[in-house]
């Protein structure tokens, strides 16, 4: 319970074993979604009017979560001639008379004309309003507006359809489109909405515990999610648009179309004993149509067998409360533990012609886990690497002022229905590579992913220009790298000479620094298959030799700025970025060298840094604290937000102790080195960080009091 009188919903505890880290978690597991019982529900009305329709039709709704709220509506034809259905009787008081004052309502509340038949407008939709309707005994007030759109009798709910509480509310809507309100036209067979209880995921149109089926390693994957009431029959199901559900707050974040709370989606990969190794979470994609769903390319790390996709509803308490729902998927990954071939190292070495240096990989990695060498004998040096593309316009949409700097994979050609191609920024921090090092060679490694509108069409190539004018891939004040400049929108603002970087000799080199040959991706999988429809490429490995640039980089001859990447030739292709979850495929520049070993220049959050934390505890000679958190554990996200928000504790903390932040996720081996069980958790250790002197757990840490005298209890045990 926190210090508002919520109770947190979600920690985490680490089990360690040698086949990795486990994760099990106190959030309740739901196997199987919750299915309410409608069975009580009266299917009979007291009184009702003169039908003008031999096949009147009904459905019933049961608002709110108590058993007196039942609304049946029946829709009539006014001509009786199947001219169409245009009049509805609202059973707004619960009373079952559809005869009342008001529960009779013509379409689009219109009065008829003085000749009895209705003037539609040109473009007019049917459309009812029903609002105002009160629960019985409670305090939710229902709003209603049925409309019909793909057909003169068939009739969607409006995203205008919402409940209010004295709290706040929601609303559900009608998106994905096409979806229908059902009928019968027998009472008693008529379906049951329930427009209250809980709020239940599918995804890929199944329920929790269903098997989503296979998924192959290295192939993009969906989880396609709708969030409904479900009535009976289950098909009776009303949808929250965009997956979007009346979410705690530490549940609210942003998503393309706005902030709201979303499933938080990810893969739980299990071991051959079946337990937890590690949690991957999906993209959000744009909820277009109203749907929401996820990605994730899944990582080639990913052993084959059975793992489970973990959908973390952080529901308010008016529509179920937090929960975790979960779906075995089979995952099948031929290439597990085979080798990758290094194109980047194969070109140094065909250049260098036996000429002696040596190798390393210089890409973004954090954790123990992402810097582990994935290409025989591959040296990772964790380096600070940016990146962004540039879109033009397209038929839809102008993406032109929009930053991508976080996404997980770049452009590069002119995709469908764009009207120009698309460019790709990218730049690698040089700093760690000493002045006194030569560096004899380099080039840049980028993975080509596969997908359904992806085609580099023959004798296509990626090229690579030095940029003359400096970039920032973040969507901050300083501005952003978009088509329109590098501080688009910024103070100043600075355009690039001609939209996407193709200012030659102002924006970049009139002349590529290198090139790789992406002809034909992605190409059949088996040349035999005369259909074209068998199994095409799921990444490619390419390399290009910028040996020069990197050069005049390191030296000083010319600011390093980074390269622009553009597909020379037909077609388009996405590159994993920086932060593609499958660390090998991740932008890399290989370099071959003499002289001193380069250093990480770790692109990491600076209250994570751990290096500098250490070595300002030994310079301050103040207590080193780890702040133990994963990002999926939303008791962290609360601590973070409330505990160590707290204005006594920031002082305490910054007077008294160098405190860094550790993603026991991305670092398992600190996790393990000073035996934490749970997150969130606190490790306090004497400044040169060998020994430890008090730890402070979960329970302690959700109250800014309690942290402190827990804080000051271990420090005095240590002292």
């Amino acid at each position: 319970m926190n210090r508002r009188g919520i109770p947190w919903t979600l920690s985490i505890t680490f089990l360690l074993s040698a086949g990795g880290l486990a994760v099990a978690q106190d959030l309740r597991r739901v196997d199987k979604p919750e299915t309410p019982d409608l069975s009580w529900v009266p299917r009979k009305l007291a009184k009702e009017p003169a039908y003008a329709s031999a096949k009147v039709r009904y459905c019933i709704w049961v608002l709110g979560t108590g058993s007196k709220s039942v609304m049946t509506m029946a829709w009539d034809e006014s001509g009786g001639t199947g001219s169409g259905y245009d009049t509805l009787y609202v059973d707004r008081n619960f009373n079952g008379d559809l005869t009342g004052d008001g529960e009779k309502l013509f379409w689009a509340n219109q009065t008829p004309a003085a000749d009895g038949k209705q003037k539609a407008a040109k473009g007019a939709r049917e459309s009812y309003d029903v609002r105002n309707v009160r629960e019985s005994g409670g305090d939710k007030v229902f709003h209603f507006k049925l409309r019909n759109v793909y057909g003169p009798d068939e009739i969607e709910y409006d995203s205008q359809y919402r409940v209010v509480t004295p709290d706040g509310g929601y609303e559900v809507g009608p998106l994905p489109g096409n979806h229908k309100i059902l009928w019968s036209n027998d009472l008693k067979a008529a379906p049951v909405y329930f427009f209250g209880g809980v709020a239940v995921p599918n995804v890929n149109g199944k329920w929790a515990g269903e098997s989503l089926g296979v998924w192959e390693a290295g192939r993009p994957v969906q989880a396609s999610f709708r969030t409904v009431h479900r009535g009976d029959p289950p098909e009776a199901e009303l949808r929250f648009y965009g997956s979007k559900f009346p979410g705690l707050p530490k549940a609210i974040r942003n998503n393309r179309w706005g902030r709201a709370a979303y499933p938080f989606a990810s893969l739980r990969v299990l071991d051959e004993g079946g337990q937890v190794k590690e949690e991957i979470p999906f993209a959000d994609s744009c909820p277009c149509a109203g749907g929401f769903a996820p990605e994730l390319v899944i990582p080639s790390r990913v052993p084959p067998g059975n793992h489970l996709l973990v959908a973390r509803m952080l529901r308010q308490p008016i529509v179920g409360g937090p929960a975790e729902y979960v779906w075995p998927v089979e995952v099948r990954n031929a290439d597990f533990g085979k080798p990758l071939i290094d194109p980047a190292l194969e070109l140094l070495k065909k250049r260098l012609a036996g000429t002696q240096a040596a190798f390393a990989s210089l890409r973004r990695a954090e954790g123990a886990v992402a810097a582990t060498g994935s290409y025989p004998g591959e040296k990772v040096i964790p380096t600070a690497v940016w990146d962004n593309t540039m879109d033009p316009t397209n038929r839809d949409w102008d993406p032109r002022p929009v930053n991508y700097g976080t996404d997980r994979l770049l452009t590069v050609g002119t995709k469908p229905f764009s009207h120009a191609d698309s460019r790709t920024l990218l730049k690698f921090d040089l700093s760690g590579v000493p002045k006194e090092t030569e560096i004899v060679a380099a080039a840049i490694r980028l993975t080509l992913q596969g997908g359904p509108s992806i085609a580099c069409k023959g004798g296509a190539a990626v090229q690579a220009y030095g940029l003359c004018r400096d970039w920032n891939e973040t969507d901050g004040r300083d501005g952003r790298s978009c088509w329109h400049g590098p501080k688009f929108g910024g103070s100043p603002e600075i355009r690039w000479t001609a939209g996407g970087a193709d200012g030659a000799g102002t924006d970049r080199d009139a002349t590529p620094a290198g090139r790789a040959d992406v002809g034909g991706f992605p190409a059949l999988l088996d040349p035999a298959d005369k259909s074209g429809q068998g199994p095409r490429e799921r990444s490619r490995l390419v390399g290009l030799d910028i040996t020069d640039l990197a050069r005049q980089w390191h030296k000083g001859d010319r600011p390093n700025h980074g390269v622009l990447l553009k597909l020379a030739g037909d077609g388009n292709g996405t590159i994993c970025s920086s932060e593609f979850l499958d660390y090998p495929y991740r932008p890399t520049l290989v370099i071959a060298y003499r002289g001193p070993a380069p250093q990480a220049t770790r692109n990491v959050p600076a209250d994570e840094d751990m290096d500098y934390a250490r070595a300002e505890a030994v310079r301050r000679v103040k207590p080193l604290l780890l702040q133990f958190y994963a990002p999926l554990c939303s008791t962290c996200q609360g601590v973070q937000a409330t505990t160590f928000a707290d204005s006594k504790v920031k002082l305490v903390l910054q007077r008294r102790y160098q405190a860094v932040r550790v993603n026991a996720m991305a670092d398992p081996e600190t996790v393990k080195r000073y035996g934490v069980a749970t997150v969130p958790a606190v490790v306090v250790l004497e400044p040169d960080g060998k020994k430890v002197i008090g730890r402070v757990g979960a329970e302690e840490l959700t109250e800014a009091k309690r942290f402190l005298e827990a804080l000051r209890e271990a420090r005095s045990a240590g002292e």
